[in-house]
This record gives structure tokens, C-alpha cells and sequence, in this order.
């Protein structure tokens, strides 16, 4: 009994383990993810607007649109990318003025562009994540006016945190290829082997 047990455990364990590398488990992690952003950026928007005033219904679907997105990431990383990115900035020009986004989402699309897509790709989503980013503070300043040393200063912070998810991205997705080719390379070297 004690035997078949194990195997029954085994079994078990290694179904758990072919689920856990599967594509099924990404795009339920993805999902957690972005609803989860999605959820507490709600939560902002509603604990952030004042007694007696409306929640504003255009931040909470633009949030809910981008959160959406996310959701697929993996599959479709460019159009992702941009419904995120459109979403963002559009949320900067008309989205509640008593809180903000954080742009999380942005920052985690951009990483998945230049973790899954070629070098190429990456870098015109990275220039075109500059020119988002600088609307979307823009956007931010013209409804609450901030001086220009501290709009640079955001700029910089902002600059900084796409420069950290863009290179994490390429960094992951150049290892991976690494990987893949020494796996290509080994296998070829043992069949070589088997063939002398």
C-alpha cells in the first residue's frame, strides 16, 4: 500500500510540475496580475475622490480597459503595449484629478515587448514609451500645475523606471536565447556522439 501510494504522489507531483511550466499557468499568473493592478488602482480612484463627489466612470474604464489588456500580455505584448500605453496617457488628460495611476501597467507591458519581441521592436516601443510618458506628465501638469523643476524631476524618476524595465526585459529575454542555443548545441553534440 505504502508503494502505491508513492507512485500515486509522484504522479501527482509531476502532473503538478507540467501544469506549473505550462502556458496555462502563465496566463493565470498574467490574469492575477492584472486584475490585481487593476483592483487596487479602483480602489485609488474611489477612496481618493472627495465626499459627495461622483466617481469618475472614464478613469475606472480606462483602468478596467488596461487592466483587460494585461491579461494578455504574453500572447499579443505590442497591442497590449499600446491599449496600455493609449490608456495611460488618455487617463493623464481625462481621468480623476484627485488621483493618479502609478503606471505600473505601462512598466510591466514595456518589459514584456523587450522580453518576448526582437531587439528591433523593443526599442521603437521604448522610444515610443518616452513620448507616452512625456504627454501623460504633461497632462498631469496642465490640471494640477507643478513647477518645471519638479515635472523634470518626474520625468527623470520615470525615465529611470522605464530604462530598469526595458533592460530587465532584454537582459531575460537575451539569456533565454543563450539557453535555448546551448540546449540546441548539446543535443546536436549527443547525437553526434550516438552517431560514432
Amino acid at each position: 500500500p505504502s508503494a502505491v501510494a508513492g507512485r500515486t504522489v509522484s504522479a501527482m507531483l509531476q502532473r503538478w510540475r507540467r501544469w506549473w511550466s505550462s502556458e496555462e499557468r502563465a496566463n493565470l499568473q498574467d490574469a492575477l496580475l492584472a486584475w490585481s493592478i487593476g483592483a487596487v488602482a479602483i480602489f485609488g480612484i474611489v477612496v481618493s475622490t472627495p465626499a459627495g463627489e461622483p466617481v469618475s466612470v472614464v478613469s475606472l474604464a480606462l483602468i478596467a480597459a488596461q487592466s483587460a489588456a494585461l491579461t494578455f500580455r504574453r500572447r499579443w505584448p505590442m497591442a497590449v503595449y499600446a491599449i496600455v500605453g493609449i490608456g495611460t496617457t488618455l487617463y493623464a488628460w481625462v481621468g480623476n484629478p484627485f488621483g493618479s495611476v502609478a503606471g505600473l501597467g505601462v512598466l510591466i507591458a514595456i518589459y514584456t515587448v523587450a522580453a518576448h519581441r526582437p531587439l528591433r521592436e523593443a526599442l521603437v516601443a521604448g522610444g515610443i514609451y518616452v513620448v507616452g510618458m512625456f504627454l501623460s506628465l504633461l497632462g498631469f501638469a496642465v490640471r494640477d500645475p507643478v513647477s518645471p523643476p519638479l515635472f523634470v524631476a518626474d520625468f527623470i524618476v520615470n525615465l529611470l523606471a522605464l530604462a530598469l524595465a526595458w533592460t530587465v526585459g532584454v537582459t531575460i529575454r537575451t539569456r533565454r536565447a543563450y539557453v535555448t542555443a546551448l540546449e540546441a548545441r548539446a543535443a546536436l553534440l549527443e547525437r553526434e556522439r550516438e552517431e560514432n
